[in-house]
């Protein structure tokens, strides 16, 4: 064979196919999934030997997932990778939405005939919270929850709840312009707000004390799929001079647990 034969010959080879595991989107969901399942934080080593990629390739392409918030990094000691804001959000924000509604409705319907008050589920798009189930007892109100209300995130206690555990550049943003004083004790001041937002944080509940109709009440707890931003969030309202007087364990004790009943019911733990 002379040389330009032995040429032709090479053109003539077929070329390796290329298959899905090697694009680049199969590459960032092979990450996504290793850090996913991981159960906790993953180091660079060990991302590149879960999904066999080079270190050079795996370390580019986990600052580029982390970059967008898809992904969030440890610099302290081991240097990890987890699951970021933008991620979790993803996740939640992807529940089924008739097995979401039927098991919401079942939760709130069982816990308002418990607490003999209206409760509600609340959803957070990113870009405001809407009440999307609700169960009025017999002596409650239709007020301010009824399914596809937007809840002000500076007076609604669903609202206060689910800002509360946001990055605060996204809880800037939400409380950003003019704040609407619904009554006298809306707090319309940024200052008295995070100050609230730390005692949600701290207590684990918010509280709408009469700040959006001067004769109306509220108790919220979030929905904790993980220890991440939170997406959804159970709340009971009803009269200020019936809620009021009582001890707020009363509905904050079984506000959460049905909050824990409906994360396992989601996630397919429990059975309805």
């Amino acid at each position: 064979m002379n040389e330009a034969e032995a040429n032709q010959a090479r053109m003539q080879k077929p070329k390796p196919t290329r298959t899905s595991s090697d694009s680049p989107l199969e590459r960032y969901f092979s990450i996504i999934e290793a850090v996913v399942t991981s159960g906790g934080g993953v180091t660079l080593t060990e991302v590149a030997n879960l999904t066999s990629l080079a270190k050079p390739t795996a370390h580019r392409l986990l600052n580029s997932l982390t970059e967008t918030g898809l992904l969030e990094s440890d610099m302290q000691g081991r240097k990890t990778f987890s699951a970021g804001p933008r991620l979790w959000r993803i996740l939640q924000l992807g529940i089924n939405p008739s097995r979401l509604l039927r098991f919401g409705q079942l939760v709130c319907a069982e816990l308002s005939q418990q607490l003999n008050e209206t409760c509600y589920l609340v959803r957070y798009d990113g870009q405001k919270v809407l009440s999307i189930a609700q169960e009025i007892a017999p002596s409650g109100h239709r007020f301010h929850v009824i399914p596809g209300d937007v809840l002000p995130f500076h007076a609604a206690a669903t609202a206060k709840v689910i800002l509360a555990s946001q990055p605060d550049e996204r809880i800037d943003e939400h409380l950003a312009g003019e704040l609407v004083a619904f009554t006298s004790q809306t707090k319309t001041s940024r200052i008295d707000i995070y100050s609230e937002l730390d005692d949600v944080r701290r207590n684990g509940f918010a509280v709408c004390d009469r700040e959006i109709d001067e004769n109306i009440m509220a108790y919220a707890v979030p929905l904790h799929f993980m220890d991440e931003p939170v997406v959804f969030a159970l709340g009971v309202t009803g009269p200020a001079t019936r809620m009021a007087p009582r001890d707020p364990a009363d509905f904050i004790g079984p506000l959460k647990l049905a909050a824990e009943r409906l994360v396992q019911l989601l996630t397919g733990m429990q059975n309805a």
